[in-house]
């Protein structure tokens, strides 16, 4: 039987996207939505179209007749649609209640307006995690669509899958995965903006698809980038012809692949296919210590740009939070959220957008003036019934505070900001400790050559630099039920102000840390807060592992042992968290 290669490419419709002027919404539409269509309805390159509900809904409101002609085209199958959700947004760092109803409200807008219901979803921003399988299986999707080169050096993966299409392992279910490129389409990329030659384009794109069949992504990106240019950077690439169209060298490109016997298959058909292959549907897991969330493109490019990168994205994520954990959550706030939550808002946001938005999420968060409070959460657990009483020492010294019940203890250092110098507890006559304090000195390696603490601040910016370490203050120590509290508050005047409290609970031998840091003229470039040190020579790293949510409902868990760490760092575990819970169990 005489093998097939196959080749498939789509076009991401996005009329959000970050640093694109509401006014020129009309302008996208013209210079690039309209060609695309023209080149599907003209050629037989089985081009795939993917876009969110609210691109949609913006399309329909904006140039119906581009509608029209789209639902043509996709009756007479020389289209195919490839949905994703309501609006782009990073699932993994995203309530589950909010992806659900992105999900499921994007097919309401694909059915609406064009009477269909895509079975293929392209990952937003080819972010994903193990929730993401859940999140669309759970919605009826037969596919998703990743990218390949983001998890290609997974040494658990062989490099011929690249070919086939697989199943991803979910927490809980498993769905077909069919790969895109993002070598491939930004080489592409790179050709139609003349910034690389057709010759060496089809050199290089022979050297990295190197398959005598299977299925190949020629492109899978942003229609927006042709023949058409937002001034962004001062080294985005212009339109280096004027006279001539970067749709008919698009419809050249793709000329050539058919020369070269490619079929180009529209992805509707995909289960038609049989390649009998040993390197076809393996169930693969793409996650893993090392790369727990991947993401397109190069490493750069990982969800904490969303996250706290951009405008001001930390002060837009805690308004989501907020509205989220305050509000009823009914569709309204659902869906509002979708549209606060969306990456477009993340990114390199034009300005006007910025100012609109951030007024419109301040607005919303105001209507649930009630904050997230720690000191409210442990509240609950200060007035718990069935108490007991709990014998222990605490001994209030010149320069630390010491813990002891005969199990557990722990050491305050109260010269050096009231950090953490151990936290574990006794086995026998043997302190074992699981949280610890590194002085200088205990790592030879000379980038570890300095003093590690336990829960301690820093704000810096080019002009100045404040650490709590440098503070001793005024520690109070209080006693209310179950707890001990430990607080204590540093400060620079009209500059920061910093009050740190921790809690432990006696009775459950769970010990908190909350930090509430204050500026105020000064602004910081980086704040630097409670970072913890874990002992490595206390744990069998071999059965180490780590429990988070990742966009759904349930944890996802990964194994230490499948990841080696640096030896000489073992014992610098270091968790950035804003409100840090520590609770340790007898081995």
């Amino acid at each position: 039987m005489k093998k097939k290669k196959f080749a498939y490419l789509f076009f991401h419709l996005n009329l959000f996207f970050s640093s694109l002027p509401e006014n020129k919404r009309k302008e996208v539409i013209k210079k690039c939505y309209w060609p695309l269509l023209n080149l599907i309805d003209k050629s037989d390159f089985n081009i795939g179209i993917e876009i969110t509900g609210w691109t949609l809904n913006e399309i329909n409101k904006l140039d119906q007749k581009w509608i029209i002609l789209f639902k043509k085209l996709l009756l007479q199958n020389k289209t195919y649609l490839i949905g994703s959700s309501y609006t782009q947004a990073i699932f993994p760092l995203i309530p589950a209640k909010v992806n659900s109803f992105n999900i499921i409200y994007g097919k309401q807008i694909y059915k609406k307006i064009l009477n269909q219901v895509p079975k293929i979803a392209y990952v937003n921003e080819q972010c994903f995690s193990k929730s993401v399988v859940d999140l669309y299986k759970s919605q009826k999707y037969q596919t998703l669509i990743m990218d390949w080169d983001c998890i290609k050096n997974n040494k658990n993966i062989n490099q011929k899958f690249k070919f086939y299409p697989q199943k991803l392992k979910g927490n809980k279910n498993t769905i077909d995965v069919l790969w895109n490129s993002s070598t491939n389409f930004q080489n592409f990329q790179k050709t139609i903006h003349s910034k690389l030659s057709e010759l060496k384009y089809l050199e290089i794109f022979k050297k990295v698809n190197k398959s005598q069949e299977g299925i190949v992504n020629i492109y899978g990106s942003d229609v927006e980038i042709f023949d058409f240019r937002l001034k962004r950077f001062e080294n985005e690439s212009k339109i280096l012809n004027q006279n001539s169209s970067e749709w008919q060298k698009i419809s050249e490109v793709l000329s050539e692949f058919k020369k070269k016997k490619f079929n180009f298959l529209n992805l509707n058909n995909l289960n038609k296919i049989n390649f009998r292959s040993k390197f076809e549907k393996n169930l693969i897991d793409i996650t893993s210590l090392k790369n727990n969330l991947p993401t397109k493109k190069q490493i750069k490019y990982n969800p904490l740009r969303w996250y706290v990168g951009g405008q001001d994205n930390y002060r837009l994520n805690t308004a989501c939070w907020r509205i989220y954990l305050n509000s009823n959550k009914n569709n309204d706030i659902l869906k509002k959220l979708c549209y606060y939550w969306s990456s477009d808002f993340r990114t390199h946001i034009e300005k006007k957008r910025w100012k609109k938005i951030f007024s419109q999420i301040k607005k919303e968060e105001n209507k649930f003036s009630k904050k997230i409070s720690v000191t409210k959460f442990l509240v609950r657990k200060f007035n718990k019934g069935n108490l007991r009483r709990n014998k222990y020492l605490l001994e209030n010294g010149k320069n630390s505070i010491f813990y002891n019940d005969a199990k557990y203890f722990f050491e305050f250092d109260k010269e050096r900001g009231l950090t953490l110098n151990s936290f574990g507890l006794f086995k026998g006559k043997l302190k074992c400790r699981y949280l610890t304090k590194y002085n200088q000195g205990f790592y030879y390696n000379d980038k570890l050559n300095a003093d590690f603490y336990n829960g301690h601040n820093v704000v810096e910016n080019a002009n100045f630099k404040f650490s709590d370490l440098d503070q001793r203050g005024d520690i109070k120590i209080t006693k209310k039920n179950n707890f001990i509290i430990l607080s204590n508050q540093f400060y620079k005047e009209n500059i920061v102000y910093i009050e740190k409290k921790w809690f432990f609970d006696t009775q459950e031998k769970i010990l908190f840390l909350y930090n509430k840091i204050k500026t105020f003229n000064e602004k910081f470039l980086t704040m630097r807060c409670n970072y913890f040190n874990l002992n490595h020579k206390i744990f069998e790293l071999q059965k180490l592992k780590i429990s988070t949510k990742n966009g759904g409902l349930s944890k996802e868990t990964l194994y230490q042992h499948r990841y080696q760490l640096h030896r000489q760092a073992e014992g610098l575990k270091k968790f950035f968290l804003l409100f840090c819970q520590v609770s340790f169990r007898e081995l």
